[in-house]
């Protein structure tokens, strides 16, 4: 299992979400065994603790904010609190809640690039021979032409594992994403609405509507935890490389197999190489 395989459409992440110590604790870990400077390394974490933190953290209440009002419409709707039949029979379905989750969608697919870029423009992940601005928001031939450039300019090629690591998963979800915000942004895009109805049966039908034939919320989903994770490992693979090279290999970077966000166990670190069961070895 690599790091890529954490991209898919849609996962069950769990309830410990665990931002502070996914984007900070675990970050500033690895990257004091990464020897930078002690300037450099303040400079880093103090904007990664005061910048990006923030983004993340807003990025999750807002998701957070999407799945209570997903889950409360679509109860809502089921147990007859917005969907029901007057004494005339006619049926009235109340759409208030569904307007505003549709709202929050949209300012889900606008934030999340912002979440993405800022790290990009924060020089938490840069150093001399890296700029992560260049290999995020560009076009495929920019991408190439930023990544052949890497190569011929870098002997050792410590970052090499990033820069693969964000080209697939531009392919695996990040050009999706910027598609569908997009169309959102510059061509005035609008969710379909919910499709409610009795059969002949008088049992109630619920059909969700779908963006790029996905279910809406589950895409919301899917890609809110493909945002995460992959803002996560582009800092455990930038940090824990310098930290693989500074020490000529003596470290490497591990993933935890068993590991609790809540009790700041982190997932990912730096330690000596050795045998562990419980650790998987990624260089």
């Amino acid at each position: 299992m690599s790091i890529f395989d954490r991209i898919e459409l849609d996962i069950n992440h769990g309830t410990e979400k665990g931002i502070v110590p996914r984007f900070y604790h675990q970050i500033r870990e690895i990257a004091q065994i990464a020897f930078l400077n002690k300037e450099d390394f303040d400079s880093k974490m103090l904007s990664l603790y005061k910048e990006n933190l923030k983004d993340f953290t807003s990025f999750y209440d807002l998701f957070e904010e999407i799945e209570s009002i997903h889950l409360d419409y679509n109860k809502g709707v089921k147990n007859g609190e917005y969907f029901f039949r007057d004494k005339q029979g006619v049926k009235n379905l109340d759409r208030t809640k569904e307007v505003i989750l549709n709202r929050k969608i949209k300012e889900f697919f606008v934030e999340g690039k912002q979440v993405i870029n800022n790290l990009s423009k924060s020089g938490v992940v840069k150093d001399e021979t890296f700029d992560l601005f260049n290999f995020l928001f560009v076009k495929e031939t920019n991408f190439h032409k930023a990544k052949n450039n890497y190569i011929a300019n870098n002997s050792n090629g410590i970052h090499i594992r990033l820069i693969e690591y964000i080209e697939q998963s531009r392919k695996d979800f990040l050009t999706l994403y910027l598609s569908i915000r997009d169309k959102f942004e510059h061509h005035n895009f609008r969710i379909d609405e919910y499709i409610v109805d009795l059969d002949a049966k008088n049992e109630l039908i619920v059909s969700e509507p779908k963006i790029e034939n996905y279910n809406s919320f589950s895409l919301v989903k899917g890609m809110y935890n493909n945002i995460l994770y992959f803002c996560e490992g582009i800092l455990v693979l930038f940090y824990g490389a310098i930290a693989v090279s500074k020490t000529n290999g003596f470290f490497g970077l591990y993933r935890k197999k068993i590991f609790d966000l809540k009790q700041l166990n982190c997932e990912y670190l730096v330690l000596p190489r050795h045998h562990d069961e419980n650790l998987q070895l990624f260089f």
